[in-house]
């Protein structure tokens, strides 16, 4: 995985996951809530063992994505592809009909020799999110919206948390769902989640691992903290919206699509001081042209999924990441560009594996 998709990860930071960060709560987060709520899991023994279960709704992902522009060697002047797995595990455990717990733990790795990272297959993991949610918690009248809301803490244990100095983001939230039964057993579901996020870091820029001045070491009670910095703004807050479709054409295929809309609002620009010759200080104002105190950002997913038994579902789809403005300033575009990715993603219910598993201990139970 790319430092490119590493900073990318940290801007959801969420989360996803619906995976960054509603996210927000991330796409595979609301297929394992549909998994265990759904009223067909009654049709069958296993099913009825899984809604008995505390830690039903539990998933475990692994991913494969591959960039789009892989595909053509001569889409840009450098050939970079970039083939990467994820592992992903989220686990949640129910301590009533709604309050539940659910945590999200995932380690990436790069197949691929990208051009921009120095790490050659160096696993990577994500920033850990810890959600506390309340499951359906009113159900608006007559509009038949279910709302649930939720609070993330999101632990930075990914390299691009840590060299922002990240000591903690605190994310409440909610999302909003409305299902429409259609004919023919097909059924459609309507998303809006929403979260905002603050952050709690040392410091307002991203950090070096070591000054870039290599005598200064910080002994003796030097200051190397502007030789640490990138000038690079950390995130102060974050808000995000997420809006998402899936079209159930039968119980085994679905499809689906999101729209995140994503606004990070920065540390502000503080004034700097220089020591002239003869020991006078020159004070230096911010410069108000470079005082940009947001950063905005889309992304936009589709996949088509296919239930190829109770625990295991597999989808394919594209995952395009949209920041507002190209480098030379114009605007991107907005379904494919070269952040575009191709994924094949494998989804295994671990409530349906215990409870597959447990039939066959124990016959009789259901």
């Amino acid at each position: 995985m790319t430092r490119r998709v590493i900073l990318l990860l940290s801007f959801l930071v969420a989360a996803p996951s619906f995976n960054a960060w509603a996210q927000a709560a991330p796409t595979a987060d609301v297929k394992a809530a549909r998994a265990a709520l759904a009223p067909d899991a009654e049709d069958d023994p296993e099913g009825r063992l899984v809604k008995k279960y505390p830690f039903r709704g539990s998933i475990l992902e692994w991913g494969q994505g591959l960039n789009a522009l892989a595909l053509d060697r001569g889409a840009e002047q450098t050939y970079n592809p970039n083939y990467n797995w994820l592992f992903r595990l989220q686990p949640r455990y129910y301590v009533t009909k709604h309050l539940n717990f659910r945590l999200r733990i995932g380690l990436a790795i790069e197949w691929t020799n990208a051009d921009d990272t120095t790490a050659y297959h160096q696993p990577l993991w994500e920033d850990i999110y810890f959600n506390t949610v309340y499951s359906n918690l009113v159900k608006i009248p007559v509009l038949g919206i279910e709302v649930s809301p939720s609070l993330r803490l999101d632990l930075p244990t990914s390299k691009a948390s840590q060299a922002r100095s990240r000591y903690l983001g605190i994310g409440p939230g909610f999302t909003m769902r409305r299902e429409f039964k259609l004919p023919r057993g097909m059924e459609l579901n309507l998303d809006y989640a929403f979260r905002y996020i603050k952050y709690l870091d040392k410091y307002s820029t991203l950090q070096y691992d070591a000054p870039t001045i290599v005598t200064c070491s910080g002994s003796e009670g030097q200051d190397c903290g502007r030789f640490l910095h990138s000038g690079g703004r950390n995130p102060s807050m974050q808000i995000g919206n997420i809006f998402g479709l899936e079209w159930a054409i039968t119980k085994r295929w679905k499809f689906g699509g999101q729209l995140w809309i994503v606004n990070q609002f920065l540390y502000p620009l503080t004034p700097g001081s220089t020591t002239l010759a003869g020991g006078t200080t020159l004070e230096v104002p911010a410069d108000p042209n470079f005082n940009v105190n947001m950063r905005a950002s889309m992304i936009y997913l589709f996949s088509i999924d296919f239930e190829a038994h109770p625990a295991i579902t597999v989808g394919l789809g594209t995952y395009t990441y949209n920041p507002q403005l190209r480098e030379d300033g114009r605007y991107r575009a907005p379904f494919f560009n070269r952040y575009t990715e191709l994924n094949l993603t494998t989804t295994i219910n671990l409530d349906r594996v215990v409870a597959g598993i447990h039939r066959r201990v124990k016959p009789s139970a259901q």
